[in-house]
């Protein structure tokens, strides 16, 4: 049978992950970077930094329900008006203000899917970097 978890132990669940991301004095940001990400979140960065956006603090609207399982939306998201070099975002990572990553994924243009959704992945120097979706899903059922 396996672990299965109610709607709302799904949305309590996503809500406590999403949580670690307003830990620390600040708001949390988020890293876009080229190339794969470590293989966990604890480990370093090893790709190109291309930008950096600054979330609201707290950085996550409350779960609800997506029928099945939760989603959270982030709240406001500062974009980064000057991209510091030019490449295609292919992840991102998600940082306390703490500099503690809790969470990377992917990262692709308008309707692509991913989890965060940019205006445009192939980053230009000096230009700006702008996130147009980023939902954060924690399923319901067997896990």
């Amino acid at each position: 049978m396996g672990l299965q978890v109610s709607n709302a132990a799904a949305i309590v669940a996503n809500d406590a992950v999403l949580a670690l991301a307003d830990a620390g004095a600040g708001a949390g940001y988020i890293e876009f970077r080229t190339g794969a990400a470590p293989a966990n979140c604890i480990d370093a960065s090893t790709s190109t930094l291309l930008a950096t956006c600054v979330m609201s603090d707290p950085a996550f609207n409350g779960s609800t329900d997506n029928n099945p399982g939760a989603i959270a939306t982030a709240a406001s998201i500062g974009s980064d008006v000057s991209i510091d070099v030019t490449g295609l975002a292919a992840h991102f990572r998600l940082f306390d203000s703490d500099a503690l990553c809790v969470m990377q994924g992917d990262v692709a243009g308008l309707s692509s899917g991913a989890i965060i959704e940019l205006d445009d992945p192939n980053m230009v120097q000096g230009g700006t970097a702008a996130i147009t979706s980023f939902n954060i899903r924690h399923p319901e059922g067997t896990v």
